[in-house]
């Protein structure tokens, strides 16, 4: 981890009867709130594991098609076209939506170790999930207190740590599983970096450890070490729709199997060992529960996904176990928010429950035949408000300055699946349904 994110830092002075005073002081910012939450009080014994899915903001070819364009003036023939930048509007959008997650986390007591950020490998993501980043500044870190006692004079020395918003703490993980449909001839993915600390450089908040090689590759799976590829899997390009959906499946199934939330304890020896499955998990990484995260509360308790409209719709719906027709077009930074409710008994099961999806994990791309991630327990299924729920967490919007959207966005919402000379391919819910627009 990147000590800027990591590291919380600590202002202690000694006291007259030799033990040490700690204040807090932001960590962030001097207009950061401090949290108040301490790990007396702040973990509840709740089993509930949260996903966010969410769509990239509005793109800067949609608002300026001209940019990539060969016929224009100003034409770079070096540009990348399959990977523009957020527009202006949607450097606007990824903040609202950080502005709309800081609240919910802090009103849900969700602090920043419980996050967990993925994200596609393409800049637009990248951009959205910095800045969305950038405005979690109320959601913090837990206050540590630490008790040391002191054999010789039996002084009990209490430090109490900084604490440090998730803007500072959480870190964006490359993901390409959850990468854009191809549906061009892999022209938009080739137009991805060779080399993805080029992200890293320029965006500090990713992971180092995720920037490892992210490029398509024409074999059905990756091959390479779970230490040098975080991510689950590589994709197969070229694909279909019908594969790309196959590989919502799987990703859905391996991202929940290597960030399972674990509240209260750790993996037993042995669990962490994913070796032969086709996730590609690092057993080092922070993927897995372990005892000094826990002994402080929930890990993995929130996961964000940032993606494509595509995934999205595809994620939503094989997480959920629903059809296309039951998830709403994806807007730009729109939010799909599903929850699972783990077993009490979830220690125990675990290893049951993993070695099920890794199973499913070491399928071929297009082998999996179940429609969601239900493995014979309902508490690991993930559950998404239904597409007509008014204000519902199915494509939700509400946080979106909507008259400056509808001014100035060229990103419309998608859910087109289908066959382009039938209503556009249109794939969402009924006319009934608030997904089309």
């Amino acid at each position: 981890m990147a000590p800027q994110y990591k590291e919380a830092q600590t202002q202690c002075a000694d006291t007259a009867d030799n033990s040490t005073s700690c204040s807090i002081s932001d960590a962030a910012s001097s207009n950061t709130p401090t949290n108040t939450n301490t790990n007396t009080h702040h973990h509840e014994h709740t089993q509930s594991q949260s996903l966010y899915i969410i769509r990239h903001g509005d793109r800067y070819d949609y608002q300026h098609p001209e940019w990539k364009e060969e016929t224009s003036p100003n034409y770079n023939p070096n540009i990348r076209k399959g990977d523009p930048s957020l527009s202006t509007l949607g450097f606007q959008q990824a903040r609202q939506v950080g502005r709309y997650l800081d609240a919910i986390m802090t009103k849900e007591n969700i602090a920043a170790e419980d996050i967990t950020l993925l994200s596609s490998p393409f800049l637009r993501t990248i951009q959205t999930a910095n800045e969305l980043l950038s405005q979690m500044q109320m959601t913090q870190t837990r206050m540590r207190t630490n008790a040391n006692t002191n054999t010789n004079t039996s002084t009990k020395n209490m430090h109490t740590c900084t604490c440090t918003s998730a803007s500072e703490y959480v870190e964006i993980h490359l993901e390409s599983s959850i990468w854009e449909l191809d549906l061009w001839d892999q022209k938009w993915h080739q137009s991805l970096p060779n080399d993805m600390s080029e992200r890293m450089h320029y965006f500090p908040r990713v992971n180092a450890r995720s920037c490892c090689r992210h490029r398509h590759t024409s074999t059905s799976t990756s091959t390479s070490s779970s230490s040098s590829l975080p991510s689950s899997f590589i994709p197969s390009l070229p694909e279909t729709p019908e594969t790309f959906l196959d590989r919502c499946d799987r990703a859905i199934r391996c991202i929940s199997d290597n960030y399972p939330y674990c509240p209260d304890s750790h993996f037993a020896d042995g669990d962490d060992n994913n070796s032969g499955s086709e996730c590609e998990s690092d057993s080092d990484s922070e993927s897995k529960c372990d005892s000094e995260s826990n002994s402080i509360g929930g890990k993995h308790r929130v996961i964000i996904l940032v993606t494509h409209a595509a995934c999205c719709i595809g994620l939503s719906a094989k997480a959920a176990g629903l059809q296309l027709q039951d998830i709403n077009a994806a807007s730009p930074c729109s939010i799909y928010r599903l929850n699972r409710n783990m077993n009490m008994n979830m220690n125990m099961n675990m290893n049951m429950n993993k070695n099920i999806i890794d199973d499913v994990c070491k399928e071929e791309d297009g082998d999996s035949s179940n429609g969601g991630v239900s493995n014979g327990n309902n508490d690991m299924r993930w559950t998404l408000d239904h597409y007509s729920k008014v204000n519902g967490m199915n494509g939700y919007t509400g946080h979106m300055d909507m008259k400056v959207n509808a001014e100035l966005g060229k990103t419309y919402p998608w859910n087109n699946f289908g066959d382009r000379s039938i209503d556009n391919g249109w794939t969402g819910p009924p006319r009934g349904g608030k997904g089309r627009e």
